[in-house]
Order: structure tokens, then sequence, then C-alpha cells
């Protein structure tokens, strides 16, 4: 569930702001964050989950997106992947 202001943040259970986000440990400072649904209804940074996304698909004509750990496919608007290259030093 993606919480965007502090009306949803109660209705989801959130008391504060100064819980940790499940990934990163950081406290939850700013909005959007993304509360999992699984039984632990863990809370994380909206950037720190981007970060567990290990597939994406496109179904029906929806973008999806599978979360490492949550176990279902997640619809999102858009995806943006970048690519981390690593070069490594000549030896001379």
């Amino acid at each position: 569930m993606l919480i965007v202001n502090d009306e949803q943040r109660l209705r989801a259970g959130i008391g504060s702001m100064s819980k940790r986000c499940q990934y990163c440990s950081k406290a939850l400072a700013a909005y959007p964050l993304i509360l999992s649904d699984d039984a632990r209804l863990a809370v994380y940074h909206a950037a720190c989950a981007a970060e567990l996304v290990v597939a994406v698909r496109k179904r029906k004509g929806q973008i999806q997106a599978m979360i490492f750990g949550w176990g279902r496919w997640y619809p999102v608007e858009s995806v943006s992947i970048e690519r981390l290259v690593v070069v490594a030093p000549v030896a001379s």
C-alpha cells in the first residue's frame, strides 16, 4: 500500500514517523512510504522498496513488479531501469 499523507499513515496503523524503515533502518521522516501486505506489515521508504524489486512484467496492459520477500506481483505506474557499470582498474 502506498502511503502519501498523515491520514493514510494513521489508517495503516503507523502511529508516528519515528518508526524505522525495515530496509535501511532510518526513520520514516518523509512520504511516500510503502506498507507491505504480508503478515509483518513492514514499512519502507518508497525508494527502499524500489531497491527490492526483483522482476518486472507487463500483463493485460498493466506494469507489475515483484518485490523481494513479498510473494506477489504489485501494480506500478512506471519503471525506470538503471544499469550499474563497474570498471576494473587496468594493471600496468
